[in-house]
């Protein structure tokens, strides 16, 4: 049986892509792709294709012949207690015992249709179920970086990297690069140094700030160290078929528009310009004249030009413009300095025995590539390949299991040339939910392995689609199908879009409650000058009071066939960017709504972080008087800006430490003064629990505005200092002023997830959950609000930006205003991911929802949708007329009507309404 959402089937051959998923699991001497849009089930799949492989009569394969690979371990660990209740199951029904409940049901008939394909006799069955049991604390079901890392443990001297390496997050390469680059830099620039020159041409246009940024960017292991170029070298093929395109398609547009035109003009020096470089590789003297012209800005659209033409111009003249500022030569001045360093910072890291995530991914790959004995020996060990979550693996990881896949007896020296084994890769994936580009996911790269690789005709590929949903009811996804069904192609747009595929309802025997539905929410603001972040203030307040008075505990859900009130634990909002989550939660917490938001801010840069550092940096050095001025402005200070004016005028931080000072400041000073000696009498590890213990650290963060949140990073702080003191043999002094560091220039470092404290009680209702949507990925709540649908996407560029191309081999720079040709292009490209990202990110938000799903977005004047936003999609998608809607609006404060089976309400705001109220 498989039972989601309250839906119970008991035969597979019921589901409405039954055959598709029969044909998946048994496939045998084929290579298989199954497409498994949302909520469909992959999970039981995976596992049936496993116990498959494991059942297949005379061919049937050992648990450590197969390799299981997930995209978190939290899915791995997941399918893992779920193979083990699998496993179970199966020597129940091998030894005639009955499990004796109708969950158990699908399950049953699945094991039982094995057992008759495979021909295995009972006691066979029974046999490897037991087999399997031992085995599977021990089989290959994880992440590709525990599974890299496992390749590399097994052959340390040709992966380069000592046996018993650690794995990195990154905060120790961190720490490693900023001292190496400390003393690098003093060597490059002290009298010795023998490159002033370059130094001087390269500090004169830019900062060392942006340049140390550069070779940090430069340090990443999947940047391959042959293509940091020393010098500007001609332009490669590819960049010259991208310039070659892109004039071509500006000659065109030249004879469609001919005229006098100023974005004509532009037009005309663009094309110049790009065929230049094109037939030059760079730009030329004579290109002085174009790029005079291009400095002036693009014009808004005429009459005369088509929105789809007047879009293709101002890209081409973009790029254009960007070749023509971008002043590569002291960009490459740059590269030339920072490539020794760049080398140097990798290898000595991999010499302190430690290895960067990016790095067990770069050097497992480098193993199975360039040492075919290795591959030999582990293609003889991994039978089946199973890989999840296929559309947002790291093109790298492709490498790792293409080199694994190989056909036997063949050594391809490139991943391209690679030809996988007929029946030996099984991989579960969803373009439609490809939305971690910024992970380096590439739904190009996917297109190109899948097409040319797992199902080309040599490896007997198949292909499957999952489309049953267990999730939704069929009135919810009737919607849901429309919006993306106008908002996808109808077809594949090959490296950039998939087609739509619609979600099949799995039937079921309840009919929803009236307010199951879709719905729209949209807020209009009278004030026509009402900025993003005004409009959205209204939203939350919006939302905020609708949920308070309305909806919790006064509205239903269908909760195991039966109606119960909406509880906070049941609402999730999501939210496209943690900025607005945080709008969002201020205004809940003002209507005392009780939510939990889980966000992807950087660690170090969370206040009650900030604050904990300070209180270490003043407990440590009684002297740093900065830090002590933080203290007194903190929580646990609690001073005004002018009791610290007071206080710093009048000397008491002078020498705050003694006795006639202690008597005019807070008391967490006296509590400093007495922890600092009492922590020299204790060790490192010790002295850093005793100070986190006798300081109210955690109480006063539990009792700020973020409560658990709060708590929880305090709490992880204390570990971070534990493993410090424990991992390098470092002073307490010494931890102080590296967490300090990392708060002035902080890692990427992710705050703790309140789980892991088992932070998540709220009260008998539990907790609304705020998160953003690629949080929300693989996860469903019975109420979704996606909110924000209005804000833009942020197109922010980064001022220094370093990334490779894994199909085209590319690699772009970007250094302030500086950019090679090769950055130019990805940044036209990315841009063009982006824009495509946004509708597969709608699908993902728009089915995490079980029985009710609220669209609320804020709109202000006359309700126009600015383009991109996610709620330009949704009202191409559904045909709406936002526009009308907010007209009809305006003649009353509150406007309900139904656009098909969508329920809209549009509320108006007076201009200036205040949204604090509560």
């Amino acid at each position: 049986m498989t039972r989601e959402s309250g839906k119970v089937v008991k035969d597979i051959h019921a589901l409405p892509d039954g055959h598709a998923r029969h044909g998946a699991v048994t496939a045998s001497g084929t290579n298989v792709v199954v497409t498994a849009g949302a909520g469909t089930g992959k999970t039981s799949l995976l596992i049936d294709r496993i116990l498959h492989l494991l059942t297949r009569g005379r061919d049937r394969l050992a648990m450590t012949q197969i390799v299981a690979v997930t995209f978190t371990n939290k899915a791995a660990s997941e399918l893992k207690l779920r193979m083990r209740h699998r496993l179970r199951l199966m020597k129940e029904l091998a030894t005639g015992r009955s499990p004796g409940s109708e969950l158990h049901d699908y399950e049953i008939r699945s094991i039982r249709t094995l057992q008759e394909t495979s021909g295995l006799t009972d006691e066979e069955l029974a046999a490897v179920s037991d087999e399997a049991m031992r085995e599977v604390e021990r089989a290959h079901i994880e992440t590709i970086h525990s599974f890299a890392g496992h390749l590399l443990r097994l052959y340390p001297v040709e992966a380069g990297v000592d046996p018993s390496f650690q794995e990195d997050d990154g905060t120790r390469f961190h720490e490693h690069f900023n001292h190496e680059w400390d003393q690098w830099l003093q060597r490059e620039l002290d009298a010795s140094g023998r490159r002033h020159d370059v130094w001087r041409r390269v500090l004169a246009r830019y900062g060392l700030d942006d340049v140390k940024q550069l070779a940090q960017a430069l340090t990443d292991e999947l940047i391959p160290a042959s293509g940091i170029r020393t010098s500007q070298q001609a332009i490669t093929p590819h960049l010259r078929s991208w310039l070659a395109t892109l004039r071509d398609r500006g000659r065109l547009l030249q004879e469609r528009y001919q005229g006098t035109l100023k974005i004509s003009r532009l037009l005309d020096a663009a094309v110049a310009l790009l065929a230049g470089v094109e037939t030059n590789g760079m730009l030329r003297s004579h290109d002085a004249d174009e790029a005079v012209v291009l400095q002036q800005t693009i014009p808004t659209k005429t009459k005369a030009w088509t929105d789809e033409d007047h879009e293709e111009a101002k890209g081409l003249i973009k790029v254009a413009q960007a070749i023509a500022r971008s002043g590569s030569e002291s960009l490459w001045d740059a590269v030339q300095l920072l490539s020794p360093f760049v080398v140097h910072c990798r290898s000595s890291f991999v010499e302190k025995g430690l290895v960067s995530f990016n790095g067990l991914l770069a050097r497992a790959r480098g193993l199975l590539r360039d040492h075919p004995h290795v591959r030999a020996e582990l293609k003889e060990q991994y039978q089946a390949i199973i890989v999840d979550e296929f559309q947002d693996t790291d093109p790298v990881q492709y490498e790792i299991i293409l080199f694994l896949a190989e056909v036997a007896g063949s050594e391809a020296r490139q991943w391209y040339h690679v030809q996988p084994a007929p029946g030996k890769l099984f991989i579960v994936g969803d373009p439609k939910q490809s939305i971690y580009a910024f992970r380096r996911a590439d739904i190009e790269a996917y297109d190109t392995v899948v097409r040319d690789h797992v199902l080309a005709p040599a490896a007997k590929g198949e292909r499957y689609a999952l489309q049953g949903n267990f999730r939704t009811h069929a009135q919810l996804l009737d919607p849901v199908n429309r919006c993306c069904a106008n908002v996808f192609p109808s077809t594949s747009v090959e490296g950039l879009q998939p087609p739509y595929e619609p979600l099949l309802p799995v039937p079921s025997d309840s009919l929803p409650l009236p307010h199951e539905r879709m719905e729209l929410r949209l807020v209009t603001l009278a004030q026509e000058d009402a900025d993003a972040e005004t409009s959205s203030r209204a939203e939350a307040d919006a939302l905020a009071r609708w949920l308070r008075d309305d909806v919790l505990e006064k509205e239903s859900l269908l909760v195991g066939g039966r109606a119960v009130p909406i509880r906070p634990r049941d609402v999730a909002i999501l939210f496209r960017t943690f900025a607005h989550l945080r709008i969002c939660l201020e205004a809940f917490r003002r209507y005392h709504l009780p939510c939990l938001a889980d966000g992807e801010k950087h660690f170090y840069e969370r206040q009650e972080v900030i604050d904990c550092s300070l209180v270490w940096r003043t407990l440590i050095d009684p002297r740093d008087e900065l830090a002590a001025v933080g203290v007194l402005r903190s929580p646990y200070g609690g001073c005004s800006d002018v009791e610290i004016e007071s206080i710093v005028q009048r000397g008491f931080l002078d020498d705050w430490a003694h006795e006639s000072s202690l008597a005019r400041l807070p008391p967490i000073f006296t509590i400093l003064h007495s922890l600092h000696a009492a922590t020299q009498a204790f060790p490192v590890p010790e002295a850093i629990q005793y100070v986190f213990q006798a300081l109210p650290l955690a109480e006063l963060a539990a009792a700020s505005i973020d409560g658990e949140h709060a708590l929880a990073n305090v709490l992880k702080l204390r570990d971070v200092m534990l493993a410090l003191a424990v991992r390098s043999g470092l002073t307490l002094r010494e931890i102080v002023r590296q967490v300090g560091q990392w708060v002035d220039d902080p890692p990427d470092e992710g705050e703790r997830p309140l789980v892991e404290e088992g932070l998540t009680s709220q009260g008998p209702g539990g907790a609304i959950r705020l998160l953003t949507i690629h949080k929300a990925k693989g996860l469903e709540f019975p109420m979704v609000v996606v909110a924000g649908l209005h804000r833009d996407v942020d197109h922010h560029k980064a001022s220094v930006w370093t990334s490779h191309d894994w199909l085209t081999d590319t690699i772009g720079l970007r250094l302030g205003e500086a950019a090679d040709l090769g950055g130019i292009f990805l940044e036209t490209k990315v841009a063009e991911r982006q824009r495509a990202e946004q509708v597969r990110l709608l699908y993902v938000a728009m089915t995490r929802a079980q029985r009710r799903l609220v669209l609320s977005a804020a709109l202000h004047g006359q309700g126009t949708t600015r383009k991109g936003t996610l709620l330009s999609l949704v009202a191409r998608g559904l045909d709406l007329d936002v526009p009308a809607m907010v007209e009809a609006a305006q003649e009353q404060s509150q406007c309900d009507h139904l656009v098909g089976n969508v329920a809209v309400t549009t509320t108006v705001v007076p201009a200036h309404q205040p949204t604090q109220k509560t």
